[in-house]
C-alpha cells in the first residue's frame, strides 16, 4: 500500500490550482491579484486534500467550490463575465488536467507522475497560448464589427457583417468611397456589375471587379447609416468571420 502525504497533496494542488487560475485570468487580459489568486488556489487544495474523507455530495461540492474559487478571482463580476470566466477555468482545468493523465498513463510508473505533470504544463501552456491568442484577436476584431444590410436589385435585404478597417482608403470609379466585399457574397445577390478598378495589393496591382451597392450600417449604439457605395469584389474575404470591409470614412463610433 503506497502512502500519500497530505501536506504533498494540497502543495501539489495549490501550485496546480494557482497556475489555472491565473491562464483562467491571463486569458481575458485581466488584472490579476496574487492575493485573490493564492485564496482561490487555497480553497481548491483543500477540497483536494480533503477528498479522500468525503463521502457524499463529492461532484455538487466540488461544481460549488470551483465557482467560489472563480468568485475569488475579481472583486466585481458581471453575470456575463462570471460566466466567460467560469468556462474559461473549467476548459483551461480539463485541458491540464487531460494532458497530465494522458502523460501519466503513457509512462504507466507512479513514480514519475511529476514529470508526467511537467509534461502535462507544457502541453496544456502550448495550447492555451494558442487559444488565449484567439479570444484575444477574436475580441478585437468583433469590436469593429457591424451588422450590415445590403439592398438587392428586387428591393429585399440581405444580411452580412461588415469590418471597419481605418486603413481603407478605396475610391471607386465614382470617385467616392469604396468598400471591399466577397466574391462569394456578390455572386449569391447578383449585384448589379460597376466594371473594374485598379487596386495596389500584396502582390501588385490588380485589376478586381466592382459592383452598386447599398448598405445600411447598425452600430453599437443603435444608430445607423445608409451608403450608396461601390464595391471591389474580392476571393480573399470568403474564408473570414465577415463578408465586407468598410470603408474609412464609415466607421461610426470609431471615426
Amino acid at each position: 500500500m503506497k502512502t500519500v502525504y497530505i501536506e504533498y497533496v494540497f502543495l501539489n494542488n495549490l501550485a496546480i490550482n494557482y497556475l489555472i487560475c491565473h491562464l483562467t485570468l491571463l486569458s481575458q487580459k485581466a488584472e490579476q491579484s496574487v492575493g485573490r489568486i493564492l485564496i482561490a488556489s487555497v480553497l481548491g487544495a483543500a477540497f483536494a486534500a480533503a477528498y479522500p474523507f468525503i463521502e457524499e455530495y463529492k461532484l455538487i461540492i466540488k461544481i460549488l467550490l470551483s465557482l467560489a474559487m472563480v468568485l475569488c478571482l475579481k472583486k466585481t463580476f458581471t453575470i456575463k463575465e462570471f460566466a466567460i470566466t467560469g468556462v474559461l477555468f473549467y476548459l483551461i482545468s480539463f485541458v491540464f488536467a487531460g494532458a497530465s493523465l494522458l502523460l501519466s498513463d503513457y509512462l504507466s510508473d507512479e513514480t514519475l507522475l511529476p514529470f508526467a505533470v511537467c509534461g502535462g504544463v507544457v502541453l496544456s501552456v502550448g495550447a492555451i497560448r494558442l487559444m488565449i491568442s484567439y479570444i484575444y484577436k477574436r475580441k478585437k476584431s468583433a469590436a469593429f464589427e457591424y451588422k450590415v444590410e445590403i439592398e438587392k436589385n428586387d428591393g429585399t435585404t440581405a444580411s452580412a457583417v461588415g469590418y471597419y478597417d481605418s486603413g481603407n482608403k478605396l475610391v471607386g470609379s465614382d470617385n467616392n468611397p469604396a468598400v471591399v466585399i466577397s466574391s462569394r457574397l456578390a455572386e449569391s445577390l447578383a449585384l448589379e456589375p460597376a466594371g473594374e478598378i485598379a487596386v495596389n495589393t500584396v502582390v501588385g496591382v490588380k485589376l478586381m471587379k466592382l459592383v452598386n451597392t447599398k448598405l445600411k450600417i447598425y452600430y453599437e449604439n443603435g444608430a445607423h447609416k445608409i451608403y450608396h457605395a461601390q464595391a471591389v469584389v474580392s476571393d480573399s474575404l470568403n474564408s473570414k468571420d465577415y463578408q465586407i470591409i468598410l470603408h474609412r470614412d464609415m466607421g461610426g463610433e470609431n471615426e
